[in-house]
């Protein structure tokens, strides 16, 4: 399929639009071509700055305010050569202001910091090279990245209004050791760290939005695990993963390989059935 087939299809790719095996051909072809991954961060960004606008509506009357104020105050004119009526006018001024409006916000976009990964995506690649050497201390940089604090996965229940997969915990192996809850851009989210038996950690990440996590520099491969379209990153050694589930997004760090990846989700699955 040409390039520009994939450009065509990448703002449904943004959305989670596309069938599996259209999200899996375009996801390849964007770890592989620099162009149309610009353009896939380019929808990321605004995603993320639509994430920091307000809902709030205007009040109901304000046009009719205006039209006042307007009609209150006679326009003066060089010579005009057509006098417009008022409720013209107020049109005219209307638009202008919403041109004005928009030529603003263009503007407060160009001028929006992108020097920081944290302002439109959750960049997970210092808090990999961190885990590398010392998963305590990546814990530590994500809670003082992302303005988090220590919890209890009960406690974090509360607070998100759901039950995240790590409510029931994980198979016996994991022996769970802190949990964060994280502002993200993205949405609040809760992080679970577990220690195995036979060494080593894993954290286990709930989140809304998987194109807002970014693995630094790091190669992303698309696969097929579990049934599921799955996001890997090699960490020397080990394994991240990020997949979609019941309308979230589950992101593991430190995972030993592919079969402990199809292992939690499979368990992930089962806290799903106890929950009905």
């Amino acid at each position: 399929m040409p390039c520009s087939e994939f450009t065509d299809l990448l703002s449904a790719f943004h959305d989670g639009e596309l069938p599996l095996d259209r999200k899996v051909a375009v996801a390849d072809h964007v770890a592989a071509c620099p162009a149309c991954s610009a353009k896939l961060l380019t929808y990321q960004k605004l995603s993320g700055m639509a994430a920091y606008l307000n809902d709030s509506l205007p009040p109901a009357n304000m046009w009719s305010n205006i039209d006042t104020k307007l009609n209150s105050q006679p326009a003066v004119f060089a010579q005009p050569a057509v006098k417009l009526q008022p409720w013209i006018a107020s049109k005219v001024v209307a638009t202008a202001t919403l041109v004005a409006m928009i030529g603003i916000a263009f503007v407060a976009y160009m001028a929006w910091p992108m020097h920081g990964d944290h302002h439109v995506a959750v960049n997970l690649g210092p808090f990999i090279d961190i885990f590398e050497r010392s998963p305590m201390e990546a814990q530590q940089h994500l809670r003082d990245t992302y303005s988090g604090q220590k919890t209890h996965i009960s406690a974090a229940m509360t607070q998100l209004k759901y039950s995240p997969v790590v409510a029931s915990g994980l198979p016996p192996e994991y022996a769970f050791e802190e949990a964060s809850l994280l502002q993200m851009p993205c949405c609040r989210c809760l992080e679970a760290c577990y220690r195995r038996a036979a060494g080593g950690v894993l954290c286990v990440f709930e989140h809304e939005r998987d194109d807002f996590v970014k693995f630094g520099e790091r190669e992303v491969s698309a696969i097929d695990c579990g049934g599921r379209p799955t996001r890997v990153v090699d960490m020397d050694g080990r394994l991240a993963a990020s997949w979609s589930k019941s309308g979230r997004f589950i992101t593991v760090i430190g995972a030993q390989d592919v079969g402990e990846v199809t292992r939690l989700m499979r368990h992930f699955e089962q806290h799903d059935q106890v929950k009905r």
